[in-house]
Formats: C-alpha cells, sequence, structure tokens
C-alpha cells in the first residue's frame, strides 16, 4: 500500500485528470449495465444540466425562487442536510457535480449483505474536462480536511483509483475509468463495477427482470423526454435502511421487514418509472410501474383493484371539492384476506377475526348481521373518496368522505337495514335525520383525566349514511352535507373534464384509478397552519407529510418559522390541476401522474 503524504492530498485528483486527458474515451456503458443485481435504490439522470434546465422551467420551481419564499427556506435548508449520501458525507456541493457533467448520472443503493450496504454514484464526464477537475480539486480538498489517508490504486481494466480512509472506519474511493468519475463508500462494489463493464461478471441491475418489466411499462410516450429514471425493490430497500437505523430491529416482535415479508410486501419485486418536466404539453410528468408476478401472501391479498374507475364521476361527487379518487377493489376478497392485518395490528392470535365475524352475526345480544353477505356482499368492488376543507383552518378542517355503491337498489335495502341493526343499540352512535336520510355519528367518549379535565379524544368522528344507492363513510356531518345537498356536479366542472382529456391522450384506457386534484384548493387550509407553526396539529396526510419535513424528530421543534411565509394569495398563481391514473396490469400496476400548467 502507497500512502500519500499529507501535504500533497491535492495530488490523486489531478493524477487522475492528467490520465484522462490524454484520452479519447468511448461513451461508457449504462448506469443500470453498471450497477449490481442487488442494488436496491437506482436513480439514472440522462442529461443532468438539460434536466435542471426543463425543472426550473416547471411551477413547482419557480414557486420555489418566489422571493416572498426566500427568508422561509433559508430557515429550512439551514437546518436540513443534503440530498446525497456520498457527497454529503465527502461535503460537496452539488452544482459542481452538475457543472462536471457531460452525460448520465446514476446513483444506486446496493445491499452489499445483510449487514452491510453500498452507495455507488456515476458520472461521465466527457468533454467537461475544466469542470471536472474543479470537482476533483474540491473531493480532495474536503476529504483532506476531514482527515483522510489516501491510497492510490489501478482497478481491473486499467483504472486509477483513489481509496480514502476516513475516521470512524468510513471509506471513500473515487476514480476514473475513461471518462466515467466513479465515487463509493465501498471498494468491492467498484471492483464489481469494472468487471461488469468488462465483460467478466454480468450481474447487472438491467438484467434483473422486475427492473425490466417496470423500464418495459413504463416507457415514456412519442413527444415525452425522460429526464429522469427510477428504480427500487420495496423489501429490501428497507432492509437496507434498518442498516442505518438498527433501532428500527428493536421492537417487541417481528421488525418492519419481517412485518413486509410475512405480509407479502416482498412479492412487490420492483417499483419503477421515469419522470420528466415540460414535456407532451405537460409541465410534469411521472410514470410507474411496479412487478409483481406471483399471487400475493399474506395481507397483501387485499390487493384486487379491478380496472372498473369510471371516466365520469358517480352523481353525488360535488363540484366544490379539492381532490377526488375513484378506484376499483375487490371487496369481498379484502374482506375474506383483512384476517392477517387486522391480527397483527392488535396483536391477536390466527381465528380472531373471522370469531369476531361470527359473534357479530350470530350472538343473541349483537346486531345478528352477517357483515360479509349483508354489507360488503351488498357493494359493488370500487370505491370513491374525495377530500375537502373548512376555513379558517385548524387541527380538524380537513374532511374527507368514502363512497361506495351498492349492486342494485334492493341491495341498498338490505344494506341500509344492517347499518340500522349495526348501530341502532351501540351507545357511542347517534342517530340524527337529515330530510329523509339517517345518519349514524359517532361520538366517542370523553374519559375524565385525574384532574378533571376531559383528556384528549384522538379518535375521529364518524358518520355513517345509506343514501342515494350508497354506502357514505365522512370524517365529518358538514361533508356528508354537502354531498346529499349538492346541485353542482364534479363531472360538469370544466378543469376536470380538461384533466380527463389529457389523461386520455397520455395513454388512459380502462382503469383501476382516476384522480384528480385542485393543489390550489387543496394546499390551502395546510398552508395557514404552517403560516401559524400548527402544521403538525393537522388531522390529514397534507400535515402529516409536511411535518416529515418541517419538523425535527429529536427536538421536537419546528425547522423553520411558518410566520415568514407570505400570503398564500401570492402563491397561487403556481398551483395548477394534478390528475393521475392507474391500471392492473396482471403482473402489476401501472400508473401515471401529471401536473398541467395553469
Amino acid at each position: 500500500m502507497r500512502r500519500m503524504p499529507v501535504d500533497r492530498w491535492w495530488m490523486p485528483s489531478w493524477v487522475l485528470l492528467l490520465i484522462f486527458a490524454t484520452t479519447l474515451p468511448a461513451a461508457p456503458p449504462l448506469p443500470e449495465e453498471l450497477f449490481p443485481a442487488t442494488t436496491t435504490e437506482f436513480v439514472a439522470i440522462r442529461d443532468v444540466n438539460r434536466m435542471t434546465n426543463s425543472w426550473q422551467l416547471t411551477q413547482f420551481a419557480r414557486l420555489l425562487h418566489d422571493p416572498s419564499l426566500e427568508p422561509f427556506l433559508n430557515d429550512l435548508y439551514n437546518h436540513t442536510k443534503g440530498f446525497n449520501f456520498l457527497l454529503e458525507t465527502i461535503g460537496c456541493d452539488f452544482d459542481l457535480v452538475k457543472d462536471a457533467a457531460g452525460g448520465e448520472m446514476g446513483w444506486g443503493v446496493v445491499l452489499v449483505s445483510p449487514t452491510e450496504v453500498a452507495h455507488l454514484l456515476t458520472l461521465d464526464i466527457a468533454g467537461r474536462i475544466p469542470q471536472a477537475q474543479a470537482l476533483l480539486k474540491e473531493i480532495g480538498q474536503q476529504l483532506h480536511k476531514k482527515g483522510a489517508r489516501w491510497d492510490r490504486r489501478t482497478l481491473e481494466g486499467g483504472m486509477l483509483a483513489i481509496v480514502a480512509q476516513l475516521p470512524n472506519r468510513v471509506q471513500l474511493v473515487y476514480g476514473l475509468k475513461d471518462s466515467l468519475l466513479v465515487i463509493s463508500d465501498h471498494l468491492p462494489t467498484v471492483q464489481g463495477l469494472l468487471a461488469r463493464w468488462l465483460g467478466s461478471a454480468t450481474n447487472q441491475l438491467a438484467h434483473v427482470p422486475a427492473f425490466q418489466a417496470v423500464r418495459r411499462k413504463s416507457k415514456p410516450m412519442p413527444g415525452e423526454t425522460e429526464m429522469i429514471r427510477f428504480y427500487f425493490e420495496p423489501t429490501n430497500r428497507m432492509e437496507a435502511l434498518m442498516i442505518y437505523f438498527p433501532e428500527m430491529k428493536k421492537v417487541k416482535g417481528d421488525n418492519l421487514v419481517q412485518v413486509m415479508r410475512k405480509e407479502g410486501v416482498d412479492g412487490i419485486k420492483g417499483v419503477g418509472g421515469i419522470i420528466a418536466f415540460r414535456s407532451n404539453a405537460t409541465d410534469m410528468l411521472i410514470r410507474v410501474s411496479t412487478h409483481s408476478p406471483n399471487p400475493f401472501q399474506g395481507a397483501m391479498r387485499m390487493a384486487r383493484f379491478p380496472n372498473v374507475a369510471p371516466v365520469t364521476p358517480d352523481a353525488w361527487v360535488p363540484a366544490d371539492l379539492s381532490g377526488y379518487l375513484t378506484f376499483g377493489l375487490d371487496l369481498v376478497n379484502a374482506f375474506d384476506s383483512f384476517d392477517t392485518f387486522f391480527e397483527r395490528v392488535t396483536d391477536e392470535p390466527p381465528g380472531t377475526f373471522k370469531a369476531i365475524m361470527d359473534s357479530v352475526r350470530d350472538d343473541k345480544d349483537g346486531p345478528q348481521v352477517d357483515i360479509r353477505r349483508d354489507i360488503i356482499g351488498r357493494l359493488q368492488p370500487r370505491v370513491t373518496l374525495i377530500n375537502d376543507a373548512v376555513l379558517p383552518a385548524g387541527p380538524k378542517c380537513e374532511r374527507y368522505l368514502v363512497g361506495i355503491p351498492a349492486q342494485s337498489p334492493e341491495d341498498e335495502a338490505v344494506l341500509r337495514e344492517a347499518v340500522q341493526k349495526c348501530f341502532e343499540t351501540d351507545r357511542r352512535f347517534k342517530a340524527r335525520t337529515f330530510g329523509n336520510v339517517t345518519v349514524w355519528e359517532y361520538q366517542a367518549r370523553v374519559k375524565q383525566r385525574k384532574n378533571g379535565k376531559p383528556a384528549k379524544v384522538d379518535v375521529p368522528g364518524l358518520c355513517i349514511a345509506v343514501a342515494q344507492g350508497h354506502l357514505f363513510i365522512a370524517t365529518q356531518f358538514g361533508l356528508l352535507e354537502k354531498v346529499l345537498k349538492s346541485t353542482e356536479k364534479l363531472a360538469q366542472a370544466a378543469d376536470y373534464q380538461r384533466m380527463m382529456q389529457e389523461l386520455a391522450r397520455l395513454g388512459m384506457g380502462p382503469s383501476s384509478f382516476r384522480g384528480f386534484l385542485r393543489t390550489d384548493v387543496a394546499a390551502q387550509a395546510t398552508y395557514q397552519m404552517m403560516q401559524s407553526n400548527q402544521v403538525d396539529q393537522v388531522a390529514s396526510v397534507y400535515g402529516w407529510l409536511l411535518t416529515k419535513v418541517l419538523k425535527d424528530s429529536e427536538t421536537g421543534r419546528m425547522l423553520a418559522d411558518g410566520r415568514k411565509l407570505p400570503p398564500y394569495a401570492a402563491l397561487t398563481k403556481y398551483l395548477a390541476p394534478a390528475g393521475a391514473f392507474g391500471r392492473d396490469d396482471g403482473d402489476g400496476w401501472t400508473f401515471v401522474g401529471v401536473v398541467l400548467d395553469k
């Protein structure tokens, strides 16, 4: 081993470039041809600079660059880490990487063994020698600051590489093979990449059947320019994550990966797709596919989504809403397959779910309703979810309603009677009448604390009714009332009709899923809660996701001061309608999501 003197930390990077500058290399193989089959997360960017330029033209990028958001975002950026593990470990800015990109960039997380993970980054620097010199000089400087000890090696195929040993037993390897810059934290992973390049190994990601399947199903249509392609294997990706967060394994019973395997999530062999910006008359476009060639096991048996989603929303769906989603779901199969999931969540022995359903049907002191026959069996295999919000914003401002159609008027009558039997003797439900509709409203019991004050109630309110040929379940009575009274319908709304026309143009045919979102309406209530630094109190998916980004999990403090946010009206010009569709392919699903121009 040859150790480099500390005062010559700059030498390794310059040596690499001097050798490269004297050659005229051919274009390197695609990243997926070089990355190993054990890659659990993969991202490739065909042209980094072109992608960046296209991204900057999107409405969301322009929103992030709006001067009125700068005070808030500066707060956030000062408390967040970089987006790439290797660059963050080195301390290198992505702008230098972008400037040095002359071709494709690849990124991967490799599950080397059950106890070891490697990270791999490749960058084609053809035609960008000065910029690549700046990048390599910066890498050398940053590693020197971190106390790196150098070792220069010649690897297979004549690749000159620098192996830098950092404190805390961290290893960084980087080198050039023709015009390809390779960076990793695991020398054997780099050696394996070279073996695949030279043909002495064939275990590349591109040969994995799941990768091939999702690439085939998510390929861009004519007129679309793929900027980013990605792939991950859900269960193994989670296993790799748990190596970095071993506390996730220290749980009572099965850890998350074990649960995923037992409940059949590992039946999804791969997920992948493409992302495009300002392409095919869209602002942003994503195509995603999954590959699951074998029948699911465990709770994943519930995942049967027939292609029965209608283009035209049901007549009860009001025009005035934030979001709309309808999807096919084999409800009888889902009910029959629910047992393992229920018993795992409740930590009950096998057979508990069936015993409970038998008791509901047979116990003389119970409702004596056959849930499978009299409720589930009376419904069509399709579910519709709508969402809106009330202002001024508050913790429960977001409202949701599910509607499931009955199979026939006769089935609706049986369903109504079964629902009444279930709730009429339950003290937690109170009946109220709205017109000629009986609404069963859940009222959580408020327990008293030792200090005499009422305890916080976390169980959401529910309103259940059978009306207009549907079973309705709402989180608040106000939204159910809106549905029952509405005269203006979503099907007649111009923005919804435009979205369906665009989705049809993008390949929508018979579908399992169809969705529509007015982003400017959907974001308003949650945004107002962000302004008061209360987004963590919002009972919604939006609030949960934003809390993950804006709140420090260790201290519980918000990472940015919401009071610095501008008035909401200043940002709505960037928020355009979004839509999506999906279909069951038989061996997985394919989804297409799009954001249109405002």
